[in-house]
């Protein structure tokens, strides 16, 4: 499981190249707060991938992913998952053809805890 955390514009390219080394790997990857990426990663996150058959038969998944004016193709890995965390005040202002991509779920720390005292047995008084 991987966190990404974007707080400023400064260290999106290195979010995107960490990203890439993730999608490579197959990770788990946790974006929190990282609005700014997802203009690079509409490929990825519209699942449009480039299959590559190699001469040994291995079979590799290219998606574009774009930096800036930039775009290259990145391996991505059939076991990569992205998490998208977004505030609900903030839900409101991305396009919809975006949040279409995506299960929806509302989370709040009240019923985080309350599930984790459930599963565990434990009495949990806020």
């Amino acid at each position: 499981l991987r966190i990404l955390r974007v707080r400023e514009d400064d260290e999106l390219l290195d979010a995107l190249l960490l990203l890439r080394s993730y999608m490579r790997h197959g990770d788990l990857v946790v974006l929190v707060g990282a609005e700014r990426l997802f203009s690079s990663l509409y490929d990825v996150f519209n699942r449009y991938f480039l299959p590559m058959e190699h001469s040994d038969g291995r079979k590799e998944y290219y998606a574009l992913l774009g930096i800036g004016s930039h775009s290259e193709y990145v391996p991505v890995h059939r076991d990569f998952r992205a998490v998208v965390v977004v505030s609900s005040s903030r839900r409101l202002d991305l396009p919809l053809p975006f949040l279409s991509r995506f299960s929806k779920f509302r989370l709040s720390v009240h019923g985080v805890l309350e599930s984790v005292a459930r599963e565990s047995g434990d009495l949990l008084l806020l």
